[in-house]
């Protein structure tokens, strides 16, 4: 509802002659609602009495009396009570002033009323006060709660609440009419009508006899059909406006930069991409072929230059094209790509044109870069002595380098009569059978690789021996469409190998023909050499078989494992040296001798040579046996000596008496150096001393070994290992309220069992040793899955330490607590360290201090395939 009082109403004028309105100012129109051509030539009186709606009566008594006071009714058919005077101007002209004036009709205004029964246009009815009963209404107010249109007697006399008018608040309203006395005014009210719900625009009008409201009189008029048609027309609009920026939000996403440019050059839509690339060059207001002094466009399509003529001009002459590109050279050089079209009407007329813009300055530049890349390529594959090659197995033409066709030998032939089939021709006989595999694999969409060796019989009948290794591309389909590749000339390689092996058979054969045990060892530690007294000697001696590539650690025999393992551990480390062995089974002793062999500075193999000295020291026994009788003979020669000393005896008494002054004084500064020494030896001390450096020694040896150990790795249960190494320690540190608890579920692992049980020994023994101090010594164990890698973590509730110190705890001999506290070496998580690194893991450790801590270590999760 639109409560309007009179006082609202804004004074106005109107410039009529004796018979026409001439002109009115703006408040008039602002008033009444309607437009100049609506009243601008109108006779006064349609003007007044039609338009206005103003009474007859009213309107005689304006010409008459020049001023009059009635009610008036805007376009919108809402009710303005006025007060009207004439004032005569010049030249017959007269102004006729509107003024606003009380509100309520009086006694003698009932024919003002009357005019709208007779109007089909406006709905009227008359309530009476009190009760609101309706007295009189017409054929239009009757038709919106009688469909029948059955008349007025019908409903006479009913009370407005009955008849279902005012949206069901008919007595509300009257009630406020009523109460405020004042004319109210409602737009676009929606009310339910027989015919279904419609829309009014009203004015409820009180009219006072004597001073005492006895009647309401109402007007409406039905804007139902304006009042859909400004909603549907809204509800399009917001459709179109969500649809619109539903656009703009998909073109600003967009990458490319779209353009939609007016026929006249001007752009009427830019995304944000185009924005971003164009506002720096060119205003809102600025054409998009207008010169500018800093701009040049490069077409690239025609290697030409042109200025101010962007490729839109074209298209808004009607071309289309596409993938044009051209340069911008605006503080930077720009490279565009551009589809473009025209937008054209119902007519075929060129309204506007849209530009999809591309910035491939980075493709142009990988492309320059590509083209540098193949020229260096190339010039590798020279200086390399490569041939390269690429042939379309669709066309069955190729491109071969002067390099290629040199190794095959047919530089002179032309390169467009040489193909796949020709090449074949040139293979060697016994090599045709290896082609089969290779070129199925070739052809084969999930490897498509291209590598094969083989020999090849040129020309001139020589053979050559070729490397071929390439790659095969496939189109969409899986279908072969283009190999590519590289070829080596092998030749002088396998001739070097054939040799080679020559030269190792023929010293294979010298050394199987001596007596001497010869073997040697490489830097893992594997059999690389041996010749038959070496094999027989050990098999003989210690039952153990030799081959290539076993290691010294899988040797069976324990006694024989820990001395050569020791002896090339040793000559690896320190260099050459000899020790001799007795055989356990004979009498036999060997002097083995160890060379280590060194590459760039760094020892890659120990030789080691092996003598029968057996004899020799049966002659070295002999020798000392009769170095004893010797001695007996010279014991003898003593005695015979101490008798002629005898003599000497009293000459030296006579000496030392002599001497006894100086001596005692030497002895005297000596005892008072002694009695002022500040260290005090102590022989259990020296002893614990020695026994913890052998200790060490010993760790240090494994270190050394876990640093150089190959990896054999076997897929096991891991917490079944980790449940048997607990038990274990926990028996033997005498911790039997230690509990082992798994949070999660632990996978099986692949990795070498012998490593990685020294790994869980080291850590659950740490974990054990810092937590025997708890009444309850508990570790928690468990795995996640991350990036490929099983993360495996053991939390105690032992000591802990200061996280900073976290990456000290791998360096060897770094300890965090005194050997009072916990008693260690420091080289326990050193070697974890190494022996996950080696299974390709990482290592990390997180402490709290008196809360506990937590060793990490990764391995790669096994393929599952």
């Amino acid at each position: 509802m639109k409560d309007q009082p009179q006082t609202e109403m804004m004074d106005s004028y109107i410039l009529a002659d004796t018979e026409r309105v001439l002109d009115a100012d703006d408040a008039f129109f602002a008033m009444t609602g309607y437009t100049k051509n609506e009243v601008l030539g109108l006779r006064v009186e349609d003007a007044f009495v039609k338009l206005l709606k103003l009474h007859p009566s009213d309107y005689t008594r304006l010409r008459t009396e020049n001023a009059v006071s009635g009610y008036l009714f805007t376009k919108d058919c809402v009710a303005k009570y006025a007060s009207l005077t004439i004032k005569p101007l010049a030249n017959r002209r007269m102004a006729i002033e509107f003024r606003h004036a009380p509100y309520v009709l009086q006694n003698n205004e009932f024919a003002f009323i009357e005019q709208f029964f007779a109007d089909d246009h406006i709905s009227a009815a008359i309530y009476s006060v009190p009760g609101y009963r309706l007295l009189k209404a017409n054929k239009s107010y009757l038709k919106y709660f009688d469909a029948s249109r059955r008349g007025f007697r019908r409903y006479a006399g009913r009370a407005a609440g009955e008849l279902g008018v005012y949206g069901g608040q008919a007595e509300a309203l009257l009630d406020q009419v009523r109460s405020a006395r004042k004319v109210l005014n409602f737009e676009e009210k929606e009310i339910s009508t027989v015919y279904g719900r419609a829309f009014l625009n009203y004015t409820i009008i009180p009219v006072i006899i004597d001073g005492t409201l006895k009647y309401i009189f109402e007007t409406s008029k039905d804007v139902t059909d304006s009042v859909l048609l400004r909603k549907s027309r809204e509800a399009q609009e917001g459709e179109i406006r969500k649809q619109k920026e539903k656009l703009e939000a998909i073109l600003d996403n967009m990458s490319d930069q779209l353009i939609v440019v007016s026929r006249d050059g001007f752009y009427e839509l830019f995304n944000k991409a185009a924005r971003e690339k164009f506002d720096p060059i060119y205003g809102p207001t600025e054409k998009l072929w207008d010169a500018k002094t800093d701009v040049r466009y490069y077409d690239m399509n025609n290697n030409r230059i042109f200025r101010g003529d962007l490729p839109i001009s074209r298209v808004l002459e009607g071309e289309r094209f596409s993938r044009f590109r051209f340069k911008i050279r605006h503080r930077e050089t720009t490279v565009l790509e551009v589809n473009a079209a025209p937008i054209r009407d119902d007519e075929g007329e060129v309204v506007s044109g849209v530009l999809c813009c591309r910035d491939i300055t980075e493709h142009m530049e990988l492309e320059q870069e590509l083209r540098e890349s193949e020229l260096h390529l190339r010039m590798a594959a020279q200086a390399a002595a490569l041939g390269t090659f690429t042939y379309d197995l669709i066309t069955k033409e190729g491109r071969w380098s002067p390099t290629f066709k040199r190794i095959f030998g047919i530089d002179k032939i032309d390169g467009s009569k040489i193909d796949f089939e020709f090449l074949l021709t040139l293979t060697h006989p016994d090599d045709r059978q290896k082609l089969l595999p290779a070129m199925k694999k070739a052809g084969d969409p999930r490897h498509g690789l291209i590598d094969l060796e083989s020999r090849i019989i040129l020309p001139d009948k020589s053979v050559r021996w070729i490397r071929l290794k390439g790659q095969t591309y496939f189109s969409e389909e899986s279908m072969p469409r283009l190999a590519a590749g590289v070829i080596i000339d092998m030749t002088d390689e396998v001739e070097a190998a054939e040799n080679l092996r020559k030269i190792t058979q023929e010293l294979q054969n010298i050394i199987d023909n001596t007596d001497d045990l010869i073997f040697s060892v490489d830097s893992a530690y594997k059999i690389v050499l041996f010749n038959k007294a070496a094999e027989n000697y050990f098999l003989a001696n210690y039952g153990e078989g030799f081959w290539r590539g076993k290691r010294l650690c899988d040797i069976s025999h324990a006694e024989l494992r820990q001395r050569l393992s020791e002896m090339c551990v040793r000559a690896m480390e320190h260099g050459k040296y000899q020790i001799d062995l007795r055989a356990l089974s004979c009498d036999h002793v060997i002097c083995f001798t160890l060379n280590p062999v060194y590459l760039h500075g760094e020892a890659v193999e120990v030789s080691v040579y092996g003598k029968d000295i057996t004899e020799r020291n049966r002659t070295e026994h002999e020798i000392v046996r009769k170095n004893t009788t010797l001695e007996l003979l010279v014991q003898e020669r003593t005695r015979e000596l101490q008798n002629s000393m005898k003599d000497l005896q009293d000459i030296s008494m006579a000496v030392s008496h002599e001497m006894k002054t100086p001596l005692r004084e030497i002895e005297y500064y000596a005892k008072q150096i002694l009695e002022h020494r500040d260290v005090e030896l102590n022989s259990q001390k020296m002893i614990r001393l020695c026994h913890d450096k052998l200790n060490m020694i010993d760790k240090l040896f494994r270190y050394s070994v876990t640093t150089g150990a190959n990896v054999n790795k076997e897929t096991f249960n891991i917490k079944k290992m980790i449940q048997a190494v607990h038990e274990e320690l926990r028996s033997n540190m005498h911790l039997k309220r230690a509990v082992l608890d798994f949070e999660t579920g632990l996978p099986p692992v692949s990795a070498d069992k012998a490593l990685m049980r020294q790994v869980l020994s080291n850590i659950i023994s740490n974990a054990l040793k810092f937590s025997s101090k708890r009444e309850a010594p508990q570790l928690s164990v468990g795995c996640r899955e991350e990036n490929g890698e099983y993360v495996f973590y053991f939390r105690d509730n032992g000591a802990g330490f200061c996280g900073e110190y976290a990456d000290k705890l791998f360096s060897v001999f770094e300890r965090l607590h005194t050997e009072e506290e916990f008693e260690g070496s420091g080289i326990g998580l050193a070697i974890v360290k190494n022996i996950i690194k080696r299974h390709g893991g990482r290592t990390w450790i997180k402490g709290e201090e008196d809360i506990g801590a937590t060793m990490y270590f990764t391995l790669p999760v096994p393929d599952r395939g």
